[in-house]
């Protein structure tokens, strides 16, 4: 009886103490919102971009220190709603989307801006990207971006 009794307790406890997936957005520690670094073979379907300036979204992001020497970062929003942002600070993944904006924008995507941020959001039609690099050339081999 004595064995079963710890058994059960023992099998209690691991279910208890298993992590849970979070239901809603996740925060940071500091009660921020938290974005998502890109990373190789990434594949987004794409809800909003919105490019900024670091040191203007600090209030708001939980942006990485050394991200703050940057002028010019992107965040895509993924079409989940529940999914945290990319974060784009890549010069090379920079330069391909904000070309991509401006053939959205000419094709009559949604777009707004304030002085401190661009948005080029889409309600229908969501493109999807893929971003992929060379992990063999190093860390900062540029990344190969594409539409599928």
């Amino acid at each position: 009886m004595e064995n079963i009794l710890i058994t059960v307790t023992i099998a209690l406890y691991c279910v208890l103490a298993a992590k849970k997936k979070p239901v809603f957005g996740q925060l940071t520690l500091t009660g921020k919102l938290a974005v998502d670094w890109l990373k190789p073979k990434t594949e987004v379907t794409v809800r909003k971009i919105t490019f900024c300036n670091p040191q203007l979204m600090t209030d708001e992001w939980n942006l990485p220190e050394w991200v703050m020497n940057k002028t010019t970062i992107a965040l895509i929003f993924p079409l989940s709603e529940w999914e945290n942002p990319i974060m784009v600070n890549q010069a090379s993944v920079l330069k391909w989307l904000e070309a991509r904006c401006v053939m959205w924008e000419e094709a009559g995507a949604t777009v707004s801006s304030s002085k401190h941020e661009a948005h080029v959001e889409f309600d229908a039609n969501h493109p999807v990207m893929t971003f992929n690099r060379d992990e063999k050339a190093g860390k900062f081999a540029p990344y190969l971006c594409a539409l599928k």
